[in-house]
């Protein structure tokens, strides 16, 4: 399944909540456990270290749900985070996750392209 971009304004913080899928299906929701432990990261394109980690969380869509039995995540970029984005530059957000049994074992779960644009004057 091919995920759209999501379009940034270098500079502003946001908030980015994510649908994951069953790896392969592309269709149905991913189910979570509430211990289980996530970590996200934006990588520049073509490098493989994170050029920051923003914060990730269960997307609790205004407290009407939990977030993990739906597969929903939500990173938040800081304004700190958002102004190392360059309107130049493709980025990915990837967001990994690990059973609380196994707390150094992840696997990734989201892999999304981010369009940076400049902000307007």
């Amino acid at each position: 399944m091919t995920v759209p971009p999501i379009h940034l304004v270098t500079g502003q913080p946001t908030a980015i909540p994510l649908q994951c899928y069953v790896r392969g299906s592309g269709t149905v929701p991913a189910i979570f456990n509430a211990s289980d432990v996530l970590q996200a990261e934006v990588i520049q394109s073509k490098q493989t270290g994170a050029l920051f980690t923003p914060a990730i969380a269960w997307y609790t869509a205004d407290n009407t749900q939990v977030g993990y039995t739906q597969g929903q995540v939500e990173a938040t970029l800081t304004t700190d985070n958002a102004v190392l984005l360059i309107p130049t530059i493709s980025y990915t957000l990837l967001v990994w996750r690990a059973l609380s049994s196994a707390p150094t074992i992840f696997e990734l779960v989201a892999r999304v392209p981010l369009v940076i644009e400049p902000l307007a004057v």
